[in-house]
């Protein structure tokens, strides 16, 4: 997609999409009710209705237009005398200093601390999952399994993917929002801000998540003691997260939260 087919593909479908839907949401497009107000997930799909070598041409296209602006950049920069390298090293020592507060925070280190405790559960698991799921299908496909029976597994199924789908993302939004400095207000909102917006989606995520594990430690008694400090430990990311960002439920994702 050339600049010319960009600006064609928003004036066709002005007023058709909810901007910026797609900067707080959980990525989960196959679940989500809002894509058809998505331009992140219309570009996605008329992308993806291309062929190989038109892809490669919006690649190619793609880094030619970043070659073009970072030289116009550099032209404006020098003419107004400003030192882009020194504004770089500035702002990469700024960044650094963040990303190390962020990786020693207690927040990060609790939602690492339930990525690792996820995947081993499914390690440990993987088989006796397995069986489960062997032994319903063939059920169904025998015609002896029962609606309830269906149900559970159904249920056991969907939590599951919700476990799966959250596992790494938790992490990864809290980080964006421990990389935050507290907001300039001079120039951020003090609630609308990327500092609580990734927060919510980690939030988000962690609740369904709690009620994903909860449903699995009352269909899977077997599993009681491992599920119960898998519950606990994300108990505490959600805690953490209001103790930390405490406006996170007042700010407003674009689409979902109006």
């Amino acid at each position: 997609m050339n600049k010319k087919e960009f600006q064609e593909f928003f004036d066709k479908n002005k007023g058709k999409f909810i901007s910026g839907i797609y900067n707080y949401c959980d990525r989960w497009c196959e679940r989500c009710n809002f894509t058809s107000k998505c331009s992140s997930y219309a570009m996605e799909e008329q992308r993806g209705n291309k062929t190989d070598d038109e892809n490669e041409g919006f690649i190619s296209q793609v880094s030619e237009n970043i070659k073009i602006a970072m030289e116009m950049l550099l032209e404006m920069a020098q003419e107004k005398g400003i030192d882009l390298n020194a504004i770089d090293n500035e702002v990469d020592e700024k960044e650094e200093q963040l990303e190390e507060l962020a990786k020693n925070h207690p927040l990060a280190k609790q939602s690492m601390d339930y990525s690792t405790l996820v995947r081993k559960w499914f390690d440990e698991n993987e088989t006796s999952l397995e069986k489960i799921t062997q032994e319903i299908n063939q059920s169904i496909q025998l015609g002896t399994a029962n609606e309830e029976t269906i149900n559970e597994f159904d249920s056991i199924k969907d939590a599951l993917e919700v476990i799966r789908w959250y596992c790494f993302q938790i992490h990864v939004k809290l980080m964006r929002a421990l990389r935050h400095d507290e907001p300039d207000l001079d120039f951020e909102d003090p609630i609308q801000n990327d500092a609580n917006g990734s927060a919510k989606v980690a939030l988000i995520g962690t609740e369904r998540s709690l009620g994903a594990w909860g449903l699995l430690h009352r269909q899977l008694p077997e599993q009681e003691d491992e599920i119960l400090n898998i519950l606990l430990v994300l108990d505490k990311i959600r805690k953490e997260v209001f103790k930390v960002f405490p406006d996170v439920n007042a700010f407003i994702r674009p689409g979902f939260d109006e």
